[in-house]
């Protein structure tokens, strides 16, 4: 991972792996690519990876890779426990979820927990008294 330095802003300075002590990289977008696989540090803003189906652009090779899967259909990601499958392991990771139970989305103010932060979301609404679909949770704010 390409290294980081902090100016008098907030924000971190990109700085290219292949030259550590500039905060902008000599090389070209590609050969930067090639080389050290540092581009998205080191070129940041730009976005030189191209689907050529519907020209949508990225800035890592990685992500386009990803998206190509929009297209193909490929989803190599494979459930264990039943058909499902995903085109990025990430989304597999959530669907998992579902087998083993897991509901790391924790309420504060009750014993509710879900398997994604949106049920969360849509949750909390039940405790500041907008309307909200979930029935599990009997508390009360006050």
């Amino acid at each position: 991972m390409a290294k980081k330095t902090w100016s008098g802003t907030s924000k971190p300075t990109p700085v290219c792996q292949t030259f550590p002590h500039v905060s902008v990289c000599y090389l070209s977008i590609s050969e930067c690519d090639s080389k050290r696989n540092c581009f998205p540090f080191c070129h940041p803003g730009e976005k030189p990876f191209e689907c050529e189906l519907c020209h949508k652009r990225f800035s890592r090779r990685d992500k386009l890779n990803m998206h190509s899967r929009s297209h193909t259909g490929e989803k190599p990601h494979k459930c264990k426990h039943c058909p499902y499958a995903a085109a990025d392991s990430s989304s597999l990771k959530k669907h998992l979820r579902i087998h083993y139970d897991e509901r790391p989305f924790k309420c504060q103010i009750c014993p509710y927990a879900s398997r994604n932060s949106s049920q969360l979301t849509v949750h909390l609404r039940s405790h500041t008294g907008r309307s909200s679909k979930i029935q599990n949770c009997q508390a009360t704010v006050r």
